[in-house]
C-alpha cells in the first residue's frame, strides 16, 4: 500500500512552524519605522542602511537565540553552486526592480507609497511563494493596502515623502505589535529547555 504525501502542505508547516516567532513582524516592523526617517529627507540614507542591517544581522541572531533552542534547527543540504547561483538570481531581480521603481518614482513622487507597498508585498511574496498559508496573504494585503493609504494621504495634500514616512511608521505601528503578540504565544507554548 502505498502512501500519499502532499509535499506543499509538508513545507506550508515547516515554514510556518519555523516563523511563528513573531520575530520577522518585530524586526520588518523596526526596520520600516527607521527606515520611515530616509524617506523625510533623502540624505539620511544611514536609515536606510541601518533598517537593512536589521534584516541581515539582528535576524540570524535572535533566531539562534529565541527560536531554534525551542524549536530546534535543521539545515537541509544543497548545492553550494545552485544555492549561490539562486542568490545572485533574486539579488540581480530585486536591484533591478528597486532601481527602475527608484527611476520612475524619482519622476513620478506621487507613486512612492504604492511602490513600497508594492515592492514589500513582492518581498514578502517571493520569501513565500510556494508554501504561503492564509496569514501570508494577509501580510501581503497590508502592505498593498498601506500604498492604497499613501496615496490617500497624497489626495489629501501630503507631500509623497510624508505620506510614505507615515506610511512606514503607520505598518510598524501594526506589525510590531502583531509580533510582540506571536513571540508571546510561541515562549507560551515553546518554553526553553533545561
Amino acid at each position: 500500500m502505498t502512501m500519499k504525501i502532499d509535499l506543499q502542505d509538508i513545507e506550508i508547516k515547516t515554514r510556518m512552524a519555523l516563523h511563528q516567532d513573531g520575530l520577522d513582524e518585530i524586526l520588518v516592523g523596526l526596520s520600516l519605522g527607521i527606515m520611515a526617517i530616509f524617506f523625510l529627507d533623502f540624505r539620511l540614507s544611514i536609515a536606510m542602511i541601518a533598517g537593512c542591517a536589521i534584516q541581515i544581522l539582528l535576524k540570524p541572531a535572535c533566531r539562534r537565540r529565541i527560536t531554534y533552542p525551542r524549536v530546534g534547527y535543521a539545515k537541509l543540504a544543497e548545492s553550494k553552486d545552485k544555492v549561490t547561483s539562486r542568490k545572485i538570481f533574486v539579488l540581480a531581480i530585486v536591484l533591478i526592480l528597486i532601481g527602475a521603481g527608484l527611476f520612475f518614482v524619482s519622476q513620478l513622487r506621487w507613486l512612492l507609497p504604492p511602490y513600497l507597498g508594492i515592492v514589500l508585498a513582492g518581498i514578502t511574496l517571493a520569501q513565500v511563494w510556494r508554501a504561503a498559508h492564509t496569514y501570508d496573504y494577509f501580510i501581503i494585503s497590508l502592505f498593498l493596502a498601506s500604498g492604497l493609504a499613501g496615496l490617500l494621504l497624497i489626495s489629501l495634500d501630503y507631500e509623497p515623502r510624508i505620506a510614505t514616512a507615515i506610511q512606514g511608521w503607520a505598518l510598524a505601528g501594526l506589525l510590531i505589535p502583531i509580533g510582540i503578540i506571536r513571540l508571546n504565544l510561541f515562549l507560551r507554548k515553546y518554553p526553553k529547555p533545561a
